[in-house]
């Protein structure tokens, strides 16, 4: 599978955009940075958008996608996330208060947006693809998640601290061939990353020491742009061969 990198950071500045990975062209794993990252003929070949949990980094341009492409497909997008993931995107951001109820523009048989609620720990199916939610330790209803294509899988962790479930449930993919993990604040504010239900690079040896494997690369999103040069420092000091840190607007092939 083709996965583009529209934007791998965990905070905004010019040309740094907040969490978007775009699969196989139309297939979005988060919204955080797909509007500045995607030109228009891009945005409206999205036919699905997998969002992870609902802090702003992660669903910040979903609002205007469905604002971009309104009149120009003939279908919805469908936006997939656990239950909770979803309640929040109703009842607090497509609200008609925030921004407008896109599920019922322009009528609510033909919207820009609908919801599909699926649950963790279960497999599904998007656009040929086989996904499964596992939860991760973040203050808010979070899941990382197996992306698979019948040949190879992608395990993204999302935003999360220590965590040990996902890491178990690989094991069980046998097929893994990338994983996607997040820091995001050196080793000076380790004690804040764990307080925010995030990593430091200090505490990614210890995470991919519970895959149990190391022939598998793996690749690091979610810096704080403010601490980017200290991150990158700090994630070569590791010596891990097969681990590096995202590029945005990088094609990586799982």
């Amino acid at each position: 599978m083709d996965v583009q990198i529209l934007g791998c950071y965990g905070g905004q500045l010019p040309e740094k955009r907040l969490t978007s990975f775009l699969i196989n062209g139309n297939v979005l794993i988060d919204a955080g940075g797909v509007t500045g990252g995607l030109d228009f003929e891009g945005q409206k070949k999205i036919d699905h958008v997998v969002i992870s949990h609902a802090h702003l980094d992660h669903i910040k341009d979903l609002p205007m996608l469905a604002d971009n492409v309104i009149g120009s497909r003939p279908d919805p997008i469908e936006v997939v996330s656990a239950p909770e993931v979803i309640a929040t995107l109703r009842n607090h951001v497509l609200n008609n208060h925030v921004w407008p109820d896109f599920t019922v523009i322009p009528t609510a048989d033909a919207p820009v947006l609908r919801y599909r609620e699926e649950p963790v720990r279960q497999t599904f199916e998007v656009a040929g693809l086989t996904i499964e939610f596992i939860p991760v330790n973040h203050p808010v209803p979070t899941n990382g998640m197996f992306i698979s294509d019948g040949k190879s899988t992608l395990l993204f962790t999302a935003d999360t601290g220590p965590t040990d479930e996902i890491w178990a449930r690989a094991a069980d993919y046998p097929d893994l061939s990338a994983v996607i993990l997040e820091i995001s604040f050196p080793n000076n504010l380790a004690d804040l990353s764990l307080l925010s239900g995030h990593l430091s690079p200090c505490h990614i040896p210890e995470e991919l020491a519970k895959l149990g494997r190391d022939d598998i690369p793996a690749y690091i999103y979610h810096f704080k742009p403010g601490f980017e040069g200290a991150l990158i420092e700090e994630v070569a000091d590791l010596n891990i061969p097969h681990l590096r840190p995202l590029v945005q607007g990088e094609h990586i092939q799982v």
